[in-house]
């Protein structure tokens, strides 16, 4: 997933890039294979679970946003398993002294608005 523009400042350079495709090679890694037994595996968890709805912290870093666009996409490969996807971003308390918070709040915004997402904030006032 790709929501961000590119940033040229960190482009891989062209042997960096060479190595990362020949180990993708060796352990013979698929993007979609792995995407493909992910939905399995959250399918099956929310199914045997009886649970409907996902809960998903998006700190506006890139974890929280690959969590988000796999359940994401589980949603819409299912969406009579998993109903509900509740984003809420993070710090749920706003701290003095904390650096960053307003941008990581913006991209969490950014990633909810790209996936068509409601975004819930619980932040202390």
């Amino acid at each position: 997933m790709k929501f961000y523009p590119e940033n040229p400042k960190y482009k891989l350079n062209n042997e960096l890039n060479d190595f990362l495709l020949i180990v993708r090679k060796i352990r013979n890694f698929s993007l979609k294979e792995y995407i493909v037994a992910k939905t399995n595996i959250i399918k099956s968890y929310f199914e045997e679970s009886k649970l409907d709805t996902a809960v998903v912290a998006v700190s506006g870093g890139i974890d929280s946003a690959v969590v988000l666009a796999i359940m994401n996409y589980v949603k819409n490969v299912y969406p009579n398993i998993i109903k509900n996807i509740i984003p809420i971003t993070l710090p749920l308390i706003n701290e003095e002294g904390a650096t960053n918070q307003e941008e990581t709040v913006n991209k969490a915004h950014e990633l909810c608005n790209f996936l068509n997402t409601l975004l819930y904030e619980l932040q202390r006032r």
